[in-house]
């Protein structure tokens, strides 16, 4: 009877990618593999429900590494990888150690830096006391308009969306401006669900400019639509981090810093070196496409070692629940069956961000998290948000 090997497996990263590869680790790998974790935190916390935190919603989950780690049988490092020497096996890290390994997961993440020192960047729980100000501003008219920005070369917009519904619901009479890059809203969904989601928009009366390369003024106060303007005034202004790659030492990288991986997710070129999350050259970053892609990985790893259960390559399912503090839409775009949008879960558990092993844990350690707020009458919601029960939207087989 095959049996794993009983390979010593770094987890370098500790965000979606890296928790997802150690639960799956734990599982796939029959509990023989010698597990390590590191990462420079302490707590892994669930960044995307931060923004609801502002407009009263709970506390993004926060749990210890420490204990993530002895649950899963995992050795916890609290360090950052400075350096893969692949050709010895070794990850060197920030503090001067080394770590011997027979496989290695990259999920180290990607550098982010501010798009304009005048904006708000929404970066996830750090950003909360900013946005409450924010509101506050909005709410007592210290401030008359704010800009949401998704400027180019960010891929993964859904949280502006977010806010600026959320912005909407508490400031009525504010003007609330979304300014993007994308063709259309939420247009990686594909055209039936970012239809629906612009209908959304106007329903709620956002004033939404799409198609744009956003510029900010000297003065802070104003965005072009262009370099060349036209130029729409806002007394505040957010937009989500830009990303870098980690440029890690001894690892391939792309001219922005991003690490190339196949699609099992191996890093070409390097021995039993994978990569999963927003540190990859994966076009969209997004924590449901990086469990994905690290699932990838370790299907792939524990064949290697001798698990059961075959390699199973990377195919992104682009899954996104969007939050308008009041009735959430949950929306899925599937290049095999099309896409849908749906004010019901369309995937269990329903989770924030989907992992095939993370979702199911952080339901049964947070179940609240991972069921949607039905606790409100439809009515009263669709009333004071302008939004209609969507339905479904049928399916348009992918071409």
């Amino acid at each position: 009877m095959t049996r794993v090997e009983p390979w010593r497996v770094v987890v370098a990263g500790g965000g979606v990618a890296g928790i997802e590869a150690l639960l799956g680790l734990r599982t796939l790998g029959e509990g023989c593999l010698k597990l390590t974790l590191v990462t420079p935190d302490l707590h892994f916390v669930l960044r995307p429900h931060a923004v609801a935190e502002p407009f009263g919603g709970a506390p993004s989950p926060s749990l210890p590494y420490a204990v993530i780690a002895r649950e899963q049988g995992a050795r916890f490092v609290r360090d950052r990888v400075h350096a893969v020497r692949a050709d010895e096996r070794v990850v060197e890290l920030d503090g001067g150690g080394e770590l011997p390994y027979d496989a290695l997961v990259l999920a180290v993440g990607a550098q982010a830096r501010a798009f304009h020192p005048a904006a708000l960047t929404f970066d996830g729980p750090d950003a909360v006391p900013a946005v409450r100000e924010l509101v506050a501003d909005l709410t007592h008219a210290r401030a008359e308009s704010v800009a949401l920005v998704v400027p180019t070369g960010v891929s993964w917009a859904l949280p502006m969306y977010e806010l600026a519904l959320m912005l909407r619901g508490r400031a009525r009479r504010r003007n609330i401006l979304l300014i993007s890059s994308e063709p259309a809203p939420l247009a990686a969904f594909g055209e039936e669900p970012s239809r629906a989601v612009a209908e959304m928009l106007a329903r709620a009366g956002v004033e939404v400019h799409t198609g744009a390369d956003p510029t900010v003024s000297g003065d802070g106060r104003a965005i072009g639509l262009s370099a060349d303007g036209p130029w729409l005034s806002a007394d505040r202004i957010v937009a989500p981090p830009l990303l870098d790659g980690p440029r890690l030492p001894g690892v391939p990288h792309d001219q922005r810093g991003f690490i190339p991986v196949d699609e099992h997710a191996r890093v070409p070129g390097l021995d039993r070196v994978y990569a999963a999350g927003d540190g990859t050259d994966v076009a969209i970053k997004q924590g449901g496409l990086a469990a994905q892609q690290a699932d990838a990985a370790i299907r792939h790893l524990t064949a290697q070692a001798g698990g059961l259960l075959p390699p199973d390559p990377f195919r992104p399912v682009l899954r996104g629940r969007l939050m308008t503090g009041q009735v959430d839409r949950y929306l899925r775009h599937d290049p095999a069956s099309g896409d849908a949008v749906l004010d019901a879960p369309l995937w269990e558990p329903a989770a924030k961000v989907v992992g095939h092993y993370l979702a199911p844990w952080l339901a049964y350690l947070h179940p609240a998290r991972s069921v949607p707020r039905h606790d409100i009458e439809h009515v009263s919601v669709d009333h004071e948000l302008g939004l209609e029960p969507l339905g479904r939207i049928e399916r348009r087989p992918a071409t």
